[in-house]
């Protein structure tokens, strides 16, 4: 299904529930309402939409971020990957070789294993030690590469890509809690209410303005729940980087 029908559906089918409901339910909701009750209502409602607005704004705000870091620390790995097959360069063909397979290996198994875990929302999968980096470990540290200068400047670049891994990891267990979902339920329930005790002689206008409200909330709603996984959804954070890295390495050891 196409990544794009999910917040139609959720607009449309939102927006036209709450306009059907209100415009059914005009007349029960305003039945024996008091002369001034749509005044009262209405300062009722500017407070409870600032305050749910201001509320969606944050909440938005933290978890685009929260997707942000976990799509800077996986560019910032590949780009340490590429940065560690480039080191190999300078070195003997038996150990460049060696060094490259062993890097090529480590990003096949992001691709491969670790990504399609995460995008399932397997965090704890990647939560396992990496067979692949513990061999390019090994492979920097062995007793006859410690001297060399490349060994220093490939341990520094592995140090940073082990951050970036760490990072990227740390980012698959964030959530929102079941209390600020349903803070923002509440919200949002309080102030379709409170749109729908407005008092109006048009019940179509009505009822758009409700249904329009009701959809445009419910599609921000979506949203946030979609980016509170930065793995998983239609907005996630994609393996790209290590594609392409790992093309690039193939390109390069194939020459």
């Amino acid at each position: 299904m196409p990544e794009w029908i999910a917040p139609l559906a959720v607009l449309f089918g939102g927006g036209a529930s709450a306009a059907a409901l209100a415009y059914g339910g005009q007349a029960v909701l305003t039945r024996g309402a008091a002369p001034g009750r749509n005044e009262a209502v209405a300062v009722y409602l500017a407070l409870a939409a600032a305050l749910l607005g201001t509320y969606l704004a944050f909440i938005t705000v933290s978890v685009w971020g929260t997707r942000s870091d976990a799509e800077l620390s996986a560019r910032l790995e590949a780009a340490d990957l590429w940065v560690l097959m480039q080191l190999t360069q300078a070195q003997p063909e038996a150990q460049r070789r060696a060094v490259q397979g062993l890097v090529l290996d480590y990003t096949r198994s992001i691709v491969n294993k670790d990504w399609p875990a995460l995008a399932t929302g397997g965090a704890e999968h990647s939560f396992r030690r990496s067979p692949e980096l513990d061999r390019i470990w090994a492979a920097l540290l062995a007793p006859q590469a410690t001297e060399s200068s490349f060994t220093s400047a490939a341990v520094d670049r592995l140090s940073s890509l082990a951050a970036a891994r760490e990072r990227r990891l740390l980012a698959s267990t964030t959530s929102l809690s079941p209390y600020i979902w349903f803070t923002l339920a509440a919200g949002t329930f309080v102030n379709l209410m409170l749109l729908m005790l407005l008092r109006a002689e048009e019940k179509c206008l009505h009822a758009l303005l409700v249904g329009s409200c009701a959809g445009l909330t419910l599609m921000v709603l979506w949203g946030i729940y979609d980016m509170q996984t930065p793995y998983v959804g239609a907005w996630s954070v994609t393996a790209e980087p290590f594609m392409q890295v790992e093309s690039q390495m193939k390109e390069r050891m194939s020459r």
